[in-house]
């Protein structure tokens, strides 16, 4: 996959904006939760939502949190003005 690299050079988070259409919000979380998983780091997706004027009269939006595991534990809505909040923690390492 694309990430490789990210994965092997130990990222702590993968931060990324993107704009697809509502009809692509499937794919957009699919690709969260491969990032997810490949990289085994959080991912924060800003993902636009309204109308762009450049062909994305609806947009998917729903920005999001994903855990390492995959999961979202914090989501936003479509609408234009919402937003996702989570606490990204770091895992503890013992020694």
């Amino acid at each position: 996959m694309y990430t490789h690299s990210l994965a092997v050079a130990e990222i702590d988070v993968y931060a990324c904006g993107v704009v697809h259409h509502e009809h692509e919000l499937d794919e957009q979380e699919r690709r969260a939760r491969a990032i997810a998983a490949e990289c085994g780091v959080p991912v924060v997706m800003a993902s636009f939502a309204g109308a762009t004027g450049e062909g994305y009269s609806v947009t998917a939006g729903r920005s999001a949190v994903w855990s390492r595991t995959g999961t979202p534990p914090a989501r936003a809505s479509a609408e234009p003005d919402a937003y996702a909040v989570s606490v990204l923690t770091r895992p503890v390492q013992l020694t």
